[in-house]
Formats: C-alpha cells, structure tokens, sequence
C-alpha cells in the first residue's frame, strides 16, 4: 500500500499467500474461474470466483478488504464475489455449449496482448486459437510486435480489420505479418468471418481469444461508424454450433 507519510489513516495489507491482513491461499486457478480460500481478520470464507486470471483474484482481495473493513459481513462478501460479472470486454468470457473456451478483450498493444495471452497460456496446454488486428492511423510500429506476441502463445493467429479507420485494411495486416516468422497464421480482413472461421475450426476444450475491440460496439472504416460487437458475433456462431453438436 502507498500513503502520505504524514497520513494517520491504517494501512490494510492483501495478498496471495503469507503476511496479508486478508490473503487467499489454496488458489487454484482455471479457464472456468478462480478458487481459494479467503483468509480475513476474523473469517476463513470459500471461494468460487467466476472471473478469470490472478489479476482478478488480486481485484476480488481488494474489493473484499474494503468490504470488510466498513464492516460488511462476511457472507454478503462470499456471495458478492461469488456473483461477481466480467467487466465488458476484459477477458469476458463468452457462455457456450460448444465446449470452448472463448474470450473477448481489449487488448490492443503488445504489452496488452501479452498479458492476456500469457495468462490464459498459464491455465491451459490445449491449442489457443487468436483473432485481432490493429487500428488504422495509429501507432504503426506496434503492429509487427503485436504479430511476435500472438504467434509466440498461439496455437494458430488469425489477423483481421480491427478499426482500420481510413488505412486499406489489407496493408494493415501486411505489416502485422511482417513481425512473424512462422505461417501459423491466416489472413481473413472481414471481421466477422475471421471469428466465424475461429470458432468453427476450434475444437472443444479450446481456447479462442477475441482481441483489440473489447467492450466496442462499432467497428469504424474510411469514417463510418458500423455495428459491430465481438461478444454479439461470437454468440450469434457458438449458438449455431452448439445446435449443430446437439
């Protein structure tokens, strides 16, 4: 914790494992959510948190701390995380009966990418299957960078439009492709044929992430603003092969 040196208020440590006023222990963490068991200061609670990562275990600690400390009690803090809901397109999982593991998130720089992709690399050794691409005029030198980072955790990229803006979407993804060196890798520029594709050749136990637009619900290109949401497109073709399956 941080504070003025000249503060009197008390400082509340959290943390996974020894040393914290609230601590989880026995983390175990899954493509599903995260479990562990919540130590306070004067509780021991169970917990199934439905978000996934270590990240949101850390953001559940801190949420918890505060609730307790204002004197909330424990089991409204249990059933609170229990129910917690993905932020809007961050690592938003995406409900299915297809057997996949499928994430919608933000992720638009190479830093970015990176952490989502080694964090769920962490949680599986089954094939992760990555769709993005990079918006048009912006930063140019992120693009090839961007392709490193997917290629390095992927099982198999796919590199489509994001926002292309007023760039040709095409020369977009040329330069994304510049910073691979393998052809583990298809180019599909219409965006919703490039999920379509991803989660048709997926197979169950796998992971598909969605990456670059996250909560948007617009896709913009030469200026105009167009319908678009990853979390809706994903849903509309898991929908069609969960019937499919049935």
């Amino acid at each position: 914790p941080f504070m003025a040196s000249n503060s009197k208020a008390p400082i509340v440590r959290y943390g996974i494992g020894n040393g914290f006023d609230y601590s989880a222990k026995a983390l175990k963490l899954s493509l599903k959510g995260s479990e562990f068991l919540l130590f306070g200061k004067n509780f021991t609670l169970p917990i199934r948190l439905p978000l996934v990562g270590r990240h949101n275990v850390m953001n559940a600690l801190a949420a918890a701390s505060l609730a307790a400390e204002l004197g909330i009690h424990p089991g409204f803090i249990q059933s609170g995380l229990e129910k917690a809901p993905s932020v809007p397109g961050r690592l938003e999982s995406i409900p299915n009966t297809s057997g996949l593991y499928v994430f919608v998130d933000y992720a638009h720089t190479p830093d970015a990418l990176e952490r989502v992709l080694a964090c769920l690399a962490s949680l599986t050794s089954r094939p992760i299957w990555t769709i993005f691409g990079c918006g048009g005029n912006r930063d140019k030198g992120k693009r090839p960078l961007m392709g490193q980072v997917s290629e390095r955790y992927s099982h198999w990229t796919i590199l489509t439009s994001d926002n292309p803006r007023w760039e040709a979407p095409e020369e977009i993804l040329k330069q994304i492709a510049k910073g691979m060196k393998t052809k583990n890798y298809t180019v599909i520029t219409d965006r919703e044929e490039a999920i379509r594709c991803a989660l048709c050749w997926a197979k169950p136990g796998d992971v598909v992430l969605i990456a670059g637009k996250g909560h948007e619900t617009y896709q913009e290109i030469q200026g105009i603003r167009y319908p678009f949401h990853d979390r809706k497109v994903a849903e509309k073709y898991l929908k069609q092969i969960g019937q499919k399956a049935a």
